[in-house]
């Protein structure tokens, strides 16, 4: 039986986007996204993976990024990562990985007009602009007074929110965006008939996305790396609220005691103290070499 495997989840994505098998899913993703906002863009017929999906050493680094970055014929550089959970520094996470990309190009003695553009196209299952209703917006280098003169063409950061994506039937029909939203929203989690109906029939590049799904569901090889990937980030999101928890701890150890220093040195008696800030007489007299 085919294991239920998240769409979204940064290692299918990179497996679904990231391996040569696939380009044309690749090519028809970022095409999608540019063309949304950009009519004239043009468009990619052919690209260049530059860090192919690779299972075993991806078996070996469960911490990775699990990003794609690809180069088309024109030099334009892409990266497409996915996020699911959400960050308060997303925002500027985001703007430092396309800064890194885009700066990563030069070495020693390069002149500055080789470099290329560098896309980014952040997939995103929660909603990082509430104040934008648009599912998918586009951040340039443009003068802020006019709105008009560009700084430089070599910088777009996209967004693509999916849970602002309308999936009434009419628009899957009209949008081919949604279509994409829909497929990372619910491949895998409603009748196959139901998603065959709506997004694959017909459409040679979902068809071989779902395909692709039931491909990575049914290998017990890549079932076993999706597992320990997660279990990497369960535990280290484990690590990460202990440690938030422990330092709160800490920090109100900490308030207690210079609380009960200020009693202390106020006269007031160590019976009292103990019964307003939990702070033993014994714990006072040690904690007073401490601060």
């Amino acid at each position: 039986m085919a294991a239920y495997i998240n769409p979204v989840s940064d290692f299918f994505v990179r497996y679904l986007l990231g391996s040569e098998s696939n380009k044309e899913i690749l090519i028809d993703f970022i095409n999608t996204v540019l063309l949304d906002l950009y009519p004239d863009f043009e468009i990619i017929c052919d690209i260049t993976i530059l860090n192919p999906f690779n299972q075993t050493v991806l078996n070996l680094e469960k911490e990775s990024i699990l990003d794609v970055k690809a180069q088309d014929r024109l030099k334009r550089i892409y990266n497409i990562e996915i996020q699911v959970a959400r960050q308060s520094e997303f925002k500027e996470r985001s703007l430092y990985y396309w800064a890194k990309l885009f700066s990563g190009q030069l070495a020693k003695g390069d002149e500055y007009k080789t470099l290329n553009p560098v896309i980014s196209i952040n997939l995103l299952d929660f909603i990082l602009f509430p104040e934008m209703k648009k599912p998918h917006n586009c951040f340039t280098a443009i003068d802020d007074r006019t709105k008009s003169v560009v700084l430089s063409n070599m910088m777009q950061i996209h967004y693509f929110e999916l849970p602002k994506m309308d999936e009434e039937p009419d628009n899957l029909a009209e949008s081919r965006l949604a279509r994409w939203a829909f497929y990372f929203k619910n491949e895998g989690r409603i009748d196959e008939n139901e998603l065959k109906r709506l997004i694959v029939e017909g459409d040679p590049v979902m068809e071989k996305a779902h395909d692709a799904y039931k491909d990575f569901s049914m290998s017990d090889e890549l079932i076993e790396a999706y597992e320990a990937h997660q279990k990497y980030l369960r535990d280290k999101a484990a690590e990460i609220d202990f440690a938030r928890k422990e330092g709160l701890e800490l920090g109100i150890e900490k308030t207690n005691l210079k609380n009960a220093k200020a009693m202390e040195q106020e006269g007031i008696s160590y019976e009292i103290i103990q019964k307003v800030t939990g702070i033993s007489e014994q714990q006072l007299k040690e904690g007073n070499k401490e601060l």
